[in-house]
């Protein structure tokens, strides 16, 4: 094989997977944020961005490649922003996950195309949920995180509610919902459901203080957890006392430990979706989304005429749709 074909091989047969799946003429978008090595089966994420929107391109990726490709290993060689300096692995993503190997790991379909902004009761769960369970289970490090996360905090999932917000730089990519929202949200929950805590979770320290307040005793948050006054992403703000790599294993450990609280109130974004993919359904969630409904709610027992019209129409083609 000539050193020309050496140097292309990778990319045909990303292309050629990609095109097979979702038919020819269509480019991804994501081809120029990873690069396949089909000989070594090595998929290496190029992507440096916040922790979950790396996440989301390497899941993304995958979906692309499976099954045709067999077990991939996955590379995260570079984000920098996330190392730990003084002692990260070469390969990043096994400070975070620990992959199954090839006798491990659960039978991977063809999942059609999504993205972190979109709805996720929509999310092809089933077909997802093999992906999650071969690739992203929590690192060792991560797992003793959110054991302590539980005890210090006494968190019983079956008795919390889980409400996550996105703030500082999140608005110029999503149009914002009210804290308030948030809290009408919560407050219904409350009223069915007295005896329920409720674990607030933000990186926007005037959200977090205004829902604490407002909910009361009932409510509490994780300290390790920082925040900021600032519209600067959490992990480029200097203001927290922890590094990006202490920041990513908490807030691992803290969507995990959300993905299993009784109800969810979240967001629509890249923590969030991993909030629900975690979860492995959208049950007993909400997820607030600007557009033509801004809560898209899955509460056992809640039915909404509006909400199945909504549903319908979208998976229709119909809805006009609008985040910004």
């Amino acid at each position: 094989m000539n050193d020309y074909l050496k140097q292309r091989l990778p990319k045909f047969v990303y292309k050629g997977v990609f095109a097979l799946k979702h038919g020819s003429g269509t480019a991804s978008p994501l081809e120029h944020l990873v690069q396949y090595e089909p000989e070594r089966k090595q998929l290496k994420l190029l992507h440096d961005a916040g922790f979950f929107s790396n996440c989301t391109v390497t899941l993304q990726n995958l979906t692309v490649l499976h099954p045709a490709e067999g077990h991939i290993e996955v590379i995260w060689p570079t984000q920098t922003m996330w190392r730990n300096l003084n002692g990260s692995r070469e390969n990043l993503f096994n400070d975070y996950f620990r992959p199954k190997n090839r006798s491990q790991a659960k039978r991977m379909q063809f999942v059609p195309r999504f993205n972190a902004h979109g709805f996720y009761e929509d999310l092809h769960f089933k077909k997802l949920n093999a992906y999650v369970h071969n690739y992203f289970n929590p690192s060792s490090l991560v797992k003793s995180r959110i054991q302590q996360f539980f005890e210090k905090y006494r968190i019983c999932p079956d008795r919390t509610i889980g409400v996550c917000y996105r703030g500082t730089d999140k608005v110029f990519e999503v149009r914002a919902i009210s804290p308030s929202r948030y809290l009408s949200e919560v407050k219904k929950l409350l009223k069915k459901h007295t005896d329920l805590r409720v674990l607030v979770q933000t990186d926007q320290k005037q959200v977090r203080d205004y829902l604490l307040s407002e909910i009361g005793p009932a409510a509490f948050h994780i300290e390790e957890m920082p925040v900021t006054c600032s519209s600067s992403a959490m992990h480029i703000t200097t203001e927290k006392t922890i590094s990006n790599f202490e920041l990513g294993i908490n807030l691992l450990a803290a969507v995990k430990i959300l993905a299993q609280c009784k109800y969810v109130v979240s967001h629509t974004g890249n923590v969030s979706l991993w909030i629900f993919l975690y979860r492995g359904s959208a049950r007993n969630c909400c997820q607030l989304r600007p557009g033509a409904v801004d809560g898209v709610v899955c509460y056992d027992g809640d039915w909404s005429l509006r909400r199945r019209l909504e549903r319908w129409t979208r998976r229709m083609g119909f809805s006009r749709d609008k985040l910004h």
